[in-house]
């Protein structure tokens, strides 16, 4: 379908891509408060046949980052992870890390301009 996500106010700072006839890929931009997570999730919640998933410099605290881990499961078709510059921290990339084994079709993971160090690194090879 195409159109905006759920409960889109211009005050969200979210942006999506469309791509086809579905909302197969999903970019985001711009700083992400709670409230704009929320939104993200359920929207997120509704998109099973997303293959890509884009977050970029959205400033995103580990916490914000578990919640929307929480959707991945509902996503094992993802085929590209891109979490550029969202501040994330080793709690954030170690969490992220384990979410992975849900996706058996993977191809692309970016984590780069992030916060974590060794531990989170590590983790994630």
């Amino acid at each position: 379908p195409r159109g905006r996500p759920p409960s889109w106010s211009p005050e969200s700072n979210l942006k999506a891509s469309a791509w086809r006839r579905n909302w197969w890929i999903l970019e985001i931009g711009g700083k992400l408060t709670p409230a704009n997570v929320a939104v993200l999730k359920a929207y997120l919640e509704t998109r099973p046949n997303l293959t890509e998933l884009r977050l970029r410099h959205s400033l995103l605290d580990d916490s914000l980052m578990g919640d929307i881990c929480d959707t991945f499961v509902l996503h094992p078709k993802l085929r590209g992870l891109r979490l550029l510059g969202v501040g994330m921290g080793d709690r954030g990339v170690i969490r992220v890390a384990n979410e992975l084994r849900h996706f058996p079709e993977l191809d692309l993971l970016n984590l780069g301009k992030n916060r974590f160090g060794d531990e989170g690194l590590i983790t994630v090879a």
